[in-house]
């Protein structure tokens, strides 16, 4: 399988680092879509797609850097970020009132260094 950068309003491939080529089979190969992507990403490529081109000769044009499904993405992942900080922070309350009942059933019983034995008449 190969992976290729098309700009998609012309339909150009990418060749080499900013060179677009019209005939598919002079573009740059890519290791895999991760590595595309990221060339892209660090370039500040825009409106272009990977098409995949299998060795059975299909091919799958994908428009990964579609601005509206990311902002529509990264809202839900604020949406959720928001949801866990509020549950984190009812968990650390709830782990807060735990701790501190527990510190005051330890106020309820005197403390007894170990090895020191209780006086005389009093229960252990």
């Amino acid at each position: 399988m190969k992976v290729l950068i098309q700009r998609l309003s012309s339909g150009l491939f990418l060749k080499g680092q900013q060179d677009w080529a019209l005939d598919k089979e002079d573009a740059r190969v890519f290791p895999g879509s991760a590595a595309a992507m990221q060339f892209c990403i660090q370039r500040n490529i825009e409106n272009v797609g990977l098409l995949f081109v299998f060795d059975s000769g299909t091919e799958l044009l994908l428009n990964v850097f579609d601005r509206t499904d990311l902002i529509k993405a990264v809202a839900r992942a604020m949406e959720a970020n928001t949801r866990l900080q509020e549950e984190s922070r009812v968990l650390i309350a709830e782990m807060d009132q735990i701790i501190a009942e527990s510190k005051e059933r330890r106020k309820q019983y005197r403390f007894k260094p170990p090895g020191v034995r209780n006086p005389p008449g009093e229960l252990e």
